[in-house]
């Protein structure tokens, strides 16, 4: 099942072996944050998974860069955290192709704020559609 971001498709999902990628993976550290968050936000383990994506890092590449990626689900709704850098990080949650949200920040450069801001905005976004409240943050592709 193909995940998809705000500048382009992620191509790649739950890749098992190496590749060549120019971007450092994500640190220990890095996925300790997310999964000690996911854990005191949902009050259990869940459980991540890593792949690697091909993404345009700046509007006007015409080249992708293969990115590596963090991504889980939680009921109905899928998480992605893509590493974009160093200690650069771009997010969205979606429910289908059609319902894409974004937090309204382009990139992070503290994991810990963007999966924290990333878990906000998409437990906003429930309680609105939940009081029948939709707003227009979909994300085209």
């Amino acid at each position: 099942m193909p995940l998809y971001t705000r500048n382009c498709r992620i191509i790649a999902v739950l890749l098992s072996g190496t590749t060549m990628n120019p971007l450092p993976d994500f640190t220990e550290t890095e996925l300790k944050v997310i999964k000690d968050t996911l854990k005191e936000r949902y009050d259990e383990p869940v459980e991540v998974q890593c792949a690697d994506s091909e993404l345009r890092l700046h509007p006007g590449d015409r080249e992708l860069t293969i990115c590596p990626v963090v991504y889980w689900v939680v009921g109905k709704c899928h998480f992605v955290i893509c590493k974009t850098g160093q200690t650069n990080f771009r997010c969205q949650f979606f429910y289908s192709v059609r319902e894409e949200y974004g937090t309204g920040t382009d990139e992070y450069t503290d994991i810990l704020d963007c999966i924290v801001t990333l878990l906000h905005v998409q437990a906003d976004h429930e309680i609105k559609m939940n009081n029948g409240n939709h707003d227009s943050t979909t994300i085209s592709t």
